[in-house]
């Protein structure tokens, strides 16, 4: 079996910094995975995935908790 690459290889890119987001898409290419045909590759993408979902997820937990201050309107 070949050797598998890094999730950092199949992507292309570095990954983001951490917390940076604002409605960035995923660096790895629906190309890329629709190319895909081994078991350890796309697993490697797939963990590479589940990562950016949690830092997502976090991205927005920090939002939501900002929710209430930014809708709550300011005594004049």
């Amino acid at each position: 079996m070949a050797e598998v690459e890094s999730p950092l290889k199949l992507s292309g890119a570095p990954p983001p910094p951490e917390g940076v987001g604002g409605g960035h898409c995923s660096e790895i290419s629906t190309e890329l995975i629709r190319s895909l045909t081994e078991l350890q590759e796309l697993e490697a993408v797939y963990e590479r995935l589940c990562g950016e979902e949690k830092a997502v997820e976090k991205e927005l937990d920090a939002l939501l908790e900002q929710q209430n201050t930014i809708e709550i309107p300011a005594c004049s």
